[in-house]
Parts: C-alpha cells; structure tokens; sequence
C-alpha cells in the first residue's frame, strides 16, 4: 500500500494540491505536499481509497478550516515523470 501512496501522492504534488500534509497513522508515514492548505491524517487504506475517489472520507482527519476536507482530486492521476519505466529494473539505466 505504501507504494501506491508514493505514486498517487507523487502524481498529486506535481498538480498544487489543496493540502499541506498527508500522514498515514498507521504506516508512520508523511507527505509533505505544499507549504499551504490543510493537512489530512488516517489509516493508509483510508486515505489511498479517498484520494482515488473510490470512498468517502469517513475516519480521516483534518486541520483545516472547519476540519474539512477539500474534494479528493479529480482520477485518475497523470504519471508522474519517470513512471512505468523498466530500464533501471533491467539494469539499462
């Protein structure tokens, strides 16, 4: 699940997300996304599946203004630069 938090969150950031942080509680694991916005925290299974727009963002939590969150962004993500190459796994790179 990690990686696909790395991936989902990587393609987010090179958008401007509406969010500063995202915090998986239960991996101990932090993105910093954008030096404003509020932050979002929860389980990672939580979190993967509010950001793919596939569940609610019910048991997350936020800092923000009135503690809600902004709407999950639009999916599926563009890739982000770099992705779905192999020529490093087959040592070409």
């Amino acid at each position: 699940m990690s990686w696909a938090l790395d991936e989902t969150l990587a393609a987010l950031q090179t958008q401007g997300p509406p969010l500063s942080r995202v915090e998986a509680v239960d991996l101990g694991r932090r993105w910093p996304l954008s030096p404003e916005g509020p932050s979002v925290a929860g389980p990672g299974h939580l979190l993967l599946g509010w950001l793919s727009g596939r569940t609610p963002a019910t048991g997350l939590v936020c800092d923000g203004p009135a503690e809600t969150l902004p709407p999950p962004p639009r999916w599926p993500q563009p890739p982000t630069p770099g992705w779905g190459r192999t020529d490093d796994l087959l040592g070409h790179g």
